[in-house]
């Protein structure tokens, strides 16, 4: 049982995207069971929605099916935090973990200062953070 969980841009699509037998979809459930406490950056609603303009303007998705995976992202129960000092610890864990951009250390950094699994369906990140001795990663379906 985990406390709180730090979902990123990449888990919460696939939430929507992707078919109920994902692992995604068993993580949330067991989460949602154990009442844990589910946290995000405010940048995975940006990310979310770039991501989600994209499949639309590739015309895998409507603007209809957008509009309602947009609507589902942001109706998600997380803790947003939007505060400035995320910033600073943000691009001291890119710099820690020798992330190439400090948009996933974001996220990092959130799981970090509160103690929380860092949930992320980007292997390469996943990889990245283990090789530097991480343990509080993990991935869907590992």
């Amino acid at each position: 049982m985990v406390a709180s969980v730090c979902v990123d841009a990449s888990v919460a699509l696939r939430l929507i995207t992707a078919p109920v037998q994902d692992p995604a979809h068993a993580l949330w459930d067991e989460w949602e069971r154990d009442s844990a406490r589910l946290l995000a950056p405010l940048l995975l609603q940006y990310e979310c929605t770039s991501v989600l303009y994209r499949y639309r303007r590739q015309g895998h998705l409507s603007v209809e099916a957008c509009e309602a995976a947009l609507g589902v992202i942001l109706a998600l129960p997380l803790i947003t935090a939007a505060d400035p000092g995320l910033h600073g610890l943000a691009m001291a864990a890119a710099a820690r973990y020798d992330l190439p951009a400090a948009y996933d250390a974001h996220y990092v950094a959130l799981a970090e200062r509160e103690s929380a699994q860092l949930c992320t369906a980007d292997l390469r990140l996943a990889r990245r953070l283990r090789d530097h001795g991480v343990e509080w990663v993990r991935v869907p379906g590992e």
